[in-house]
């Protein structure tokens, strides 16, 4: 796998050179998505790895379907970078788009957040969303830590071994999905744009069982309006 850090911050640096104006769906995709992709060891020039322009159920194009073995397993959507992936309208394409071809992850991204959706989930359409992930959050430690290892999930190494898969049993097992983790972050970080994510340090509860347990302790209260706004740091369970 490439620099994955290096990746993102060409990426940053490219948003402040040109401006987020400069940013439409296609320019997004090609330079800013597209780094990415490749760090995270999906090859761009393998269209039975990557397909562009992907042609989904209805007609609708889809920009790429990432495959193993030929086979699509997750979807990326993309938007402009001054688009807000709040519309329930993006939500909706994304997720349905997906589910319609019978494609378990999918993700909506406008360059600087990312969203990860698990579409069989048996839960409201906002609440597929396995973890929102901020690329501004790795410009300091341990945040950058964090960050990047949200962010590898959706490596083609990840999906091939199942790691994506066997992560999300944490978040979307007992109760957890739409449930808020406040309290693992008992000193908020300050709002780094309109998609500041949040991040949870398991380094601070151990292990994989020990932090499900956890886990599930702190999340057995009602659900939030924030319960679509969460970003697990898997930097020890994704080791």
């Amino acid at each position: 796998m490439s620099d994955l850090g290096g990746a993102i911050d060409l990426v940053l640096q490219r948003i402040s050179k040109h401006g987020a104006a400069s940013f439409n769906e296609e320019n997004t995709a090609v330079v800013l998505i597209e780094p990415v992709l490749a760090a995270l060891g999906w090859d761009l020039s393998d269209l039975g790895s990557v397909d562009r322009q992907y042609r989904v159920y209805d007609g609708t194009k889809l920009d790429y379907a990432l495959k193993l073995d030929g086979k699509s397993i997750l979807f990326v959507e993309v938007k402009g970078l001054e688009q807000s992936l709040d519309d329930p309208k993006f939500i909706a394409q994304t997720v349905n788009y997906a589910n319609n071809e019978g494609v378990l992850w999918c993700v909506l991204t406008n360059a600087l957040v990312y969203r990860i959706y698990k579409t069989n989930e048996p839960v409201a359409m906002a609440d597929k969303l396995m973890v929102e992930i901020d690329i501004r959050n790795t410009t300091d430690d341990p945040s950058r830590v964090a960050t990047l290892a949200n962010l590898e999930l959706l490596s083609q190494s990840s999906l091939a071994n199942g790691k994506l898969t066997s992560t999300a049993e944490l978040v979307f097992t007992g109760g957890v999905v739409g449930r808020p983790l406040s309290c693992f972050w008992p000193t908020p970080r300050p709002s780094s744009g309109p998609s500041s994510s949040r991040l949870l340090d398991t380094r601070s509860i151990g292990t994989s069982s020990t932090a499900f347990s956890a886990i599930s302790r702190c999340c057995s209260g009602p659900s939030t309006p924030n319960q679509s706004r969460r970003s697990l740091l898997l930097n020890r369970l994704l080791r």
